[in-house]
């Protein structure tokens, strides 16, 4: 066989390989199943019509936002493995989660944006696969988590308009990064406390304490006493996954850059801004005209 055809072999030999994995592994829009909604949390769907739920569904597209104020806090259980309990008066919400699944295998690469206002999160993200993402974007800030389990707890007051907040960390680490860009890391049986306004709030490290460690053990219990309906069942994760199409989202947005961006420049990102503040106008009082003026005109 000549070099050129052994290299012409080759070449198609490995795209067929390649053709191969690419079908059996894609990204997909993850799904998340809740055991039961506890009374005063509503659960809407994001992008599906506002479709919305008050009593327990079962396994749903992660596209949601959880919002009102129970006094029991609500489980959820991820399709990567994620798993979480939230209370609060405010809401939580899935901004982007996504995985990627290979010939039904749910434990693979995963990114995860998740929102909190106020409220109290607890979090393990121990099973999900190594290099996968977990990001928590708050008020104060955005906090990665690396193999955690552990607890945000968020508070606003209103009338002083200074927010209080908790992390803990049982296992593993997070990361803090203020609005200022300053970061903060803690590991192992560590906590961070703060308070303040959202863009420059005074924050100390300490240790974990023993009260703290005992509710994230609970809560670990509490995810094996109610989560393990699903957790061996691929196919009720899959039932409400759906496949991303990269090329698909490719192709709106450039033919959105090129129906309103026509000069191809790069175009001003607005973010959301939980709590903006208020725009007064100010008031103009008329005068006479100086002489200076007149001349003017």
């Amino acid at each position: 066989m000549s070099a050129w055809r052994e290299f012409l072999f080759r070449s198609i030999f490995g795209l067929f390989i390649f053709q191969g994995v690419d079908a059996n592994e894609v990204w997909m829009h993850s799904s998340v199943y809740i055991p039961e909604i506890s009374e005063g949390y509503l659960i809407t769907q994001v992008g599906q019509g506002q479709q919305s739920w008050r009593e327990a569904p079962g396994v749903l597209p992660a596209r949601m936002k959880i919002s009102g104020n129970g006094d029991e806090s609500l489980l959820l259980a991820c399709s990567n493995g994620l798993q979480l309990s939230y209370k609060g008066n405010g809401s939580l919400a899935f901004e982007r989660f996504e995985q990627r699944v290979s010939d039904g295998n749910l434990r693979g690469l995963s990114r995860s944006i998740l929102s909190m206002d106020t409220g109290t999160l607890e979090i393990d993200c121990r099973s999900i696969a190594g290099g996968s993402q977990v990001l928590l974007e708050l008020p104060i800030g955005s906090i990665l988590m690396y193999d955690t389990l552990g607890s945000v707890v968020l508070e606003y007051d209103i009338y002083r308009r200074v927010y209080r907040f908790a992390l803990h960390c049982a296992q593993g680490s997070l990361e803090l990064t203020d609005l200022s860009g300053e970061h903060y890391s803690i590991e192992t049986d560590q906590a961070i406390t703060g308070a303040g306004s959202s863009i420059n709030p005074s924050l100390e490290i300490s240790d974990l304490d023993e009260r703290m460690s005992g509710r994230l053990g609970a809560f670990v219990l509490r995810c094996r006493d109610e989560l393990s309906e699903v957790d061996e069942n691929p196919q009720e994760w899959l039932s409400q996954m759906s496949i991303i199409s990269m090329m698909q989202d490719r192709v709106l947005r450039d033919d959105f850059v090129l129906r309103t961006n026509p000069e191809g420049k790069q175009p001003y990102i607005i973010e959301l801004s939980f709590r903006p503040r208020l725009f007064i106008p100010r008031y103009g009082v008329s005068r006479a005209l100086s002489e200076d003026d007149e001349e003017l005109y």
